[in-house]
C-alpha cells in the first residue's frame, strides 16, 4: 500500500500547565453505555494525552458487551513519539506499544513487533491529515485502511449550544464520523455499531 502519511497533531490547544479534558458520554439507543475521556497536556514542542474508555452494553440487566481501554500518547513537535495502550475487548486483551524510529514507527501488538512507515493513531482527539490512507487502531494494534473526506462545516450542539464544526468522515476499515471546532477540538463522534446501531459521543 502507498505509504505517504504524516503523524501530525496540529491542534490549536493553548500551551500551558493546565491540562484540557475532553469527556464524552457514549450514547446508543438514547442510553448512555459508557464514557471516553481524553486529557491533553501541552507545553511548547510537546503534547501528552491520556485515554480512558469504559463501555458496558446491558440487555435485560445482564452485561452483553464490555470494553475498556487505558493508555497514553506523547507527541513532540507535532509528531507521534510514543503510544502505549491496554484494551480489553469483551474478554480479549490487547497490549499495544508504538515508538517513533528513524524509519517510521515500531509497533508492538500483543507481543508481535513490526516496523512500519509513520502513520497516525486513530485516537480521535486530533483531526487526521486529509491525505491519510492508513491508521493505527489503538485498541488492537492493527493497521487499518481509511479515506478521509471533508464534509464541510455543520452546526453541532455542544453542551446545549450550537457550535460550527468541521465534519470529517473516515471511510474504510476504521469508519468514523468526527467533528472538530475551529480550534481543532473534538466535539462529536459517530460510529455505526457492528449490529447496525447508531453510537454517538456527546461532549459533557
Amino acid at each position: 500500500m502507498a505509504l505517504i502519511f504524516a503523524t501530525t497533531a496540529a491542534v490549536a490547544f493553548s500551551d500551558g500547565p493546565s491540562p484540557q479534558t475532553l469527556a464524552f458520554d457514549i450514547r446508543r439507543h438514547d442510553e448512555t453505555i459508557g464514557r471516553h475521556v481524553m486529557v491533553i497536556s501541552q507545553r511548547p514542542g510537546r503534547v501528552e494525552v491520556t485515554t480512558d474508555v469504559d463501555v458496558k452494553v446491558s440487555i435485560f440487566g445482564l452485561t452483553a458487551y464490555r470494553f475498556t481501554q487505558r493508555g497514553s500518547e506523547i507527541w513532540e513537535h507535532d509528531r507521534l513519539k510514543r503510544l502505549s495502550m491496554v484494551a480489553d475487548d469483551d474478554g480479549t486483551k490487547h497490549v499495544i506499544e508504538a515508538e517513533a524510529t528513524a524509519g517510521g514507527l515500531r509497533i508492538t501488538a500483543d507481543g508481535k513487533t513490526i516496523q512500519h512507515a509513520a502513520i497516525p493513531p486513530a485516537t480521535l482527539w486530533h483531526p487526521l491529515p486529509a491525505t491519510t490512507t492508513q491508521v493505527l487502531d489503538p485498541a488492537d494494534g492493527t493497521i487499518n485502511t481509511v479515506t478521509v473526506r471533508d464534509l464541510g462545516l455543520e452546526s453541532v450542539s455542544v453542551r446545549g449550544q450550537p457550535v460550527q464544526a468541521r465534519h470529517w468522515r473516515w471511510v474504510g476499515e476504521y469508519g468514523r464520523d468526527v467533528w472538530y471546532d475551529a480550534g481543532g477540538r473534538l466535539v462529536q463522534v459517530y460510529i455505526r455499531g457492528d449490529d447496525g446501531s447508531d453510537i454517538f459521543y456527546v461532549l459533557k
